[in-house]
């Protein structure tokens, strides 16, 4: 059973989009995607997106981090 999370792009691509006007931005990636759970997800056509990737470059942590689950 696939849990309700805010799903994560793992890119500001969205953000990128919306924000043409304030001028072009560096499509970057966040460098947990692959290690986050929000992420990896399964996803569905009624799930919440964050716009933007929620990571801060300056403490290099994500405060919306949710580890994936170990096998």
């Amino acid at each position: 059973m696939s849990q309700d999370i805010t799903k994560c792009d793992g890119t500001n691509e969205r953000q990128q989009k919306l924000s043409i006007a304030a001028g072009v931005e560096k499509l970057s990636r966040c460098p947990l995607r692959n290690k986050c759970k929000r992420f990896l997800a399964v996803s569905s056509p009624y799930q919440y997106r964050f716009i933007g990737i929620p990571y801060n470059k300056k403490t290099k942590k994500c405060k919306f981090f949710i580890a994936k689950e170990k096998r």
